[in-house]
């Protein structure tokens, strides 16, 4: 699947799901770098 960012031809509830799954996506991540973190300083 190719996807191509320079024609962007989404219609907006697409768009609207690809920007909370990105907002979910870093929240996630982010959540995971807090965890791992947090847990390297209890082991230290």
């Amino acid at each position: 699947m190719k996807i191509c960012i320079n024609h962007i031809s989404f219609s907006p509830s697409t768009s609207t799901i690809i920007s909370y799954f990105g907002l979910l996506l870093a929240s996630i991540i982010f959540t995971l770098v807090l965890f791992i973190s947090s847990s390297k300083i209890q082991l230290i």
